[in-house]
């Protein structure tokens, strides 16, 4: 299977800002292992235009299309243009089909490595939280498998983070509470324990996973813990607010500039 035909097929649907089929690349379905090694290209691709990975989106894909009821945790790779600052609109050309949700962001003081690491390893680690929001977007016209959700950098679009600092000693992740507005309408609730059971436990999954291949979590990385609630549609002139229990709020608005 040629992973690089499958990673410029995606790659030019970021310069098309259109949705492709991976079966335009040619080849079998699609492994798990396929998906990362296709992510991995594109992602050593961004590297290479001097883009730097900043962090990890942990999607769980209960719910996703095509991927199964049952909850599967998948990855994605934050490279640093993703990341858009609160006080500025969101480019809307920048998607294909946006959509956002909220998650609790997770800032790293030192780094993560090795395998067999528990949450109570994972929260010594952690230098505080964050609200955040993340844009989801997908380049796949459709995604029939989790292959193919991962093979697309788990649908990383953006994040916007807000500037609220929390200290695991204030606050549970797992009873932390969100609500989301959309346009100033109410659209979703969640909690924390909707995030695999707590969203620690989602980076926890991380941290081995990535540990079990000789990967390190540098300290500073941000890590996207797992949407609280569903992701919604969002589009050119629409805001998405996201307030936290403990956390603050934060904005994310896209615009036209």
């Amino acid at each position: 299977m040629d992973h690089g035909e499958h990673a410029r097929t995606l790659l030019q649907a970021y310069d098309d800002r259109a949705g492709v089929h991976l079966a335009a690349a040619g080849g079998a379905r699609l492994t798990v292992a396929d998906g990362y090694a296709v992510q991995h290209h594109q992602v050593r691709h961004w590297e290479r235009q001097g883009h730097t990975v900043r962090g990890w989106r942990i999607a769980e894909t209960a719910g996703v299309a095509g991927c199964g009821g049952r909850p599967t945790l998948a990855y994605g790779h934050l490279m640093s243009t993703v990341f858009h600052a609160e006080s500025r609109p969101v480019d809307a050309r920048a998607f294909v089909a946006p959509r956002a949700a909220p998650v609790i962001a997770f800032v790293l003081a030192q780094p993560l490595s090795g395998t067999g690491l528990h949450t109570v390893d994972v929260a010594s680690a952690i230098a505080h939280a964050l609200p955040a929001l993340e844009i989801l977007d997908s380049r796949l016209k459709d995604v029939t498998s989790l292959a193919d959700l991962i093979a697309d950098n788990a649908a990383v679009g953006g994040v916007v983070l807000g500037s609220r600092q929390g200290r695991l000693a204030d606050f549970q992740p797992r009873m932390e509470g969100c609500v989301l507005y959309q346009g100033g309408q109410l659209v979703a609730t969640g909690v924390g324990a909707a995030v695999h059971g707590s969203p620690l436990n989602t980076v926890t999954w991380l941290a081995n996973t990535l540990g079990d291949a000789g990967r390190v979590l540098p300290a500073g990385s941000v890590l996207l813990s797992g949407p609280l609630t569903t992701a919604v549609p969002v589009s050119d002139g629409q805001s998405v607010t996201a307030a936290f229990t403990h956390l603050g709020s934060v904005t994310a608005h896209l615009a036209r500039p």
